[in-house]
C-alpha cells in the first residue's frame, strides 16, 4: 500500500491514487485489531475487519484519530473552573495553561492530594507554561481576565 501511494504521489502512475480497500478476515479479535491498523499506517482508506468486539475497534479508532490531527495545532483544554473533589467557598484555586499535557499533570496531583480545590485553566493558546509566560501570554492581566 505505501509503494502503490508513493507511485501515485509521483505520478508514476496516477490510477493507484484512488482510495483502497482492505479487509482482514484471519485471526482474533486482537490480531485483527493489529492488522488493521497496520493497514491504516500504511495508507488503506477502507479497512473492514470480521469482528464485533467493541474492544478491538479502540486501537483502531485511536490510530486514525492520531494520523488525522493536525501537529502544528496542540491538544487543548477548554479554559474555565474545574472543581477538583467537592470544593466549598474556602477552597484554594491553583491555575494553568490550557495546554492538555500541563493540565492533566495539575488534576492528577491535585486529585492525589485528597484537597478539595479549585484549577483554573488559563488560555495560552495551548502552549505549557514555561512557553506561555517567556512569550508573554501567561501574565497578571491574562489570569485576572481568566
Amino acid at each position: 500500500l505505501s509503494r502503490m501511494r508513493a507511485l501515485s504521489l509521483k505520478k508514476v502512475f496516477r490510477p493507484l491514487g484512488y482510495p483502497t480497500i482492505s479487509f482482514v478476515t484471519d485471526g482474533d479479535a486482537d490480531q485483527q485489531a493489529a492488522e488493521a491498523v497496520s493497514l491504516i499506517c500504511k495508507y488503506s482508506s477502507i479497512v473492514v475487519v470480521d469482528t464485533v468486539e467493541p474492544y478491538a475497534f479502540l486501537p483502531m479508532l485511536t490510530a486514525v484519530m492520531n494520523i488525522f490531527s493536525d501537529p502544528q495545532k496542540p491538544v487543548q483544554v477548554e479554559p474555565k473552573v474545574y472543581p477538583i473533589g467537592e470544593p466549598d467557598a474556602n477552597a484554594p484555586l491553583m491555575f494553568t495553561t490550557n495546554f492538555s499535557l500541563t493540565y492533566y499533570t495539575v488534576e492528577s496531583d491535585v486529585e492525589a492530594s485528597r484537597v478539595p480545590s479549585y484549577i483554573l485553566v488559563v488560555d495560552t493558546e495551548g502552549t505549557s507554561v514555561l512557553t506561555a509566560y517567556s512569550g508573554d501570554k501567561l501574565n497578571e492581566k491574562t489570569v485576572a481576565e481568566a
